[in-house]
């Protein structure tokens, strides 16, 4: 009996700490594409993704237009079948850092152009999210997008983010 209330309070702790966490999560402010390393550090415990949030992020329905202009200059690129970007979100919703997650970036033959990556990275921080929450308070989070080329037509889009 007294094992099992020693697991149980170390259970409580844990997530106390687990919690607390969330309130100390603070992005490092950098005009970088290469956020992964801000993304390991507040969001993978022993290699799997967590979040902080009850409610998770989505993306708000001004991004839209955003999300055309990245397909239009997909649609321009040598990229292969799809792109992938990790967005990390700030408490406001706003986008804080973002990598494009294609291993082939930058790779003449079948990845995007350093300019084609530019426009799409400038494109992606005029993104905005409706805020991930926990409780009552928006909270720090992350949220991937992922762009994929129809075979049949060549046309790029995004699954439906608004649904």
């Amino acid at each position: 009996m007294v094992k099992m209330l020693c697991y149980i309070i170390l259970f409580i702790i844990y997530i106390i700490n687990v919690n607390n966490k969330y309130d100390k999560i603070s992005f490092v402010k950098e005009d970088t594409i290469n956020c992964i390393d801000e993304y390991r550090k507040h969001f993978i415990i022993n290699d799997v993704p967590i979040t902080y949030c009850d409610v998770p992020p989505k993306l708000d329905l001004s991004s839209e237009q955003y999300l055309n202009l990245i397909c239009k200059q997909l649609s321009k690129s040598n990229c292969d079948d799809y792109l992938t970007l990790l967005v990390l979100i700030d408490e406001e919703g706003l986008p804080n850092c973002i990598t494009i997650m294609d291993t082939k970036v930058f790779n003449k033959e079948k990845g995007i152009s350093e300019f084609d990556a530019s426009l799409i990275l400038e494109w992606s921080n005029k993104l905005k999210f409706v805020p991930a929450r926990n409780g009552d308070r928006s909270v720090c989070s992350y949220y991937f997008l992922t762009a994929k080329k129809d075979s049949t037509t060549g046309e790029w889009a995004f699954p439906s983010y608004f649904k």
